[in-house]
């Protein structure tokens, strides 16, 4: 996939990640980003994105009058104990099943109408391929009705099974505007009837194996 291409579909699971932030424990979440953030960074610039504490020493110590070699030395050790956790807890979750994995994860809250809404448009198609799926993130306000939710499934989700799901839309009378779907990662950006009504589905196995980013707008 070109590196254009490649951007677009990192920067709409980044972003979406950020937005769906509330719904996973801070802990997880934060290293989520984190990863999530770091792809990009690779994908665009070939470099992972600077961390917290780590990221911010080279300004601290360059700025006006710098910083002295204790406080240095003391944001290293921060910066170095920070990425010891996050190598500690990848390492724990590469560990895990799918199912584990699945079982652990918090069941994030939707309003009445929005449930409503993705039950209707999303939830039956995602769980005839995937059997069953927890919405782990969300945010609203996308035209006059519409959601960006980030599912997870109880399995690793595969170029071919994101295919066989956006097949399953296609069968019911979306048809495809934009789409770009590889081995490790794809974005497919469906419309319906005059085009008011538009779904956009998105994976990245990089990321998070287990998860597809579901999109849904309607303006008028």
């Amino acid at each position: 996939m070109e590196k254009n291409k490649k951007a677009i579909i990192i920067v709409v699971i980044v972003l979406a990640a950020i937005i769906l932030a509330g719904c996973a424990n801070y802990g997880y979440n934060r290293w989520r980003q984190q990863k999530l953030v770091n792809e990009y960074y690779q994908a665009i610039y070939g470099i992972n994105a600077p961390t917290g504490m780590g990221g911010l020493m080279g300004g601290l110590a360059g700025g006006a009058g710098g910083l002295s070699a204790d406080a240095i030395n003391e944001l290293a050790r921060i910066a170095a104990e920070e990425e010891a956790q996050t190598d500690t807890y990848e390492d724990e979750e590469a560990a895990k099943t799918p199912a584990q994995k699945y079982n652990e994860a918090t069941t994030g809250y939707l309003d009445k109408d929005t449930s409503s809404l993705f039950d209707q448009v999303a939830r039956p198609e995602v769980e005839s391929i995937f059997d069953d799926c927890k919405i782990i993130g969300f945010s609203l306000g996308y035209g006059v009705a519409g959601f960006a939710v980030q599912v997870m499934v109880p399995e690793k989700v595969t170029s071919e099974s994101f295919g066989k799901l956006v097949e399953k839309f296609t069968d019911e009378g979306y048809r495809s505007a934009y789409g770009e779907v590889g081995s490790e990662d794809g974005m497919v950006m469906l419309e319906k009837g005059d085009g008011s009504a538009t779904l956009t589905l998105a994976f990245d196995l990089a990321s998070e194996d287990q998860e597809i980013t579901v999109m849904y707008s309607v303006i008028e």
